[in-house]
């Protein structure tokens, strides 16, 4: 939204690296602590839009997180977001808690359709 209250579309274009390390464990699996950090740059291609410059925004991330199931995880992570713009810069801090479902679609299709067992032998 701009400064007169009315809501603009905008492309950006982001790429993030994200590193992940397990605690507890040598592998990412159920009931394992592991540590997270992430790197995230925004980019504005038409940058005379809000700000004279292509680069938008920075976000870096930290925390931590745990394997719930194999397929669920949960992160607490602190997050710091920098924007620079013309008329001063702006920083928000902020605190992240995140749920990941990884394949989720798989994980239902499985349990709403289950295969008998002549099905999953033939296979």
């Amino acid at each position: 939204m701009n400064a007169d209250s009315v809501f603009e579309f905008k492309y950006r274009y982001r790429q993030a690296v994200k590193f992940m390390i397990p605690i507890n464990s040598r592998f990412f699996r159920k009931g394992v602590f592991y540590g997270v950090t992430t790197e995230e740059l925004f980019f504005k291609p038409d940058a005379k839009s809000e700000g004279v410059t292509f680069f938008d925004r920075n976000r870096f991330e930290i925390g931590g997180g745990y394997l719930i199931t194999d397929d669920i995880q949960v992160e607490l992570t602190y997050v710091n977001e920098f924007l620079p713009r013309d008329d001063g810069n702006q920083v928000y801090n902020t605190l992240a808690f995140t749920f990941t479902f990884n394949n989720l679609f798989t994980n239902l299709s499985r349990k709403i359709f289950p295969k008998r067992e002549q099905d999953q032998e033939q296979e």
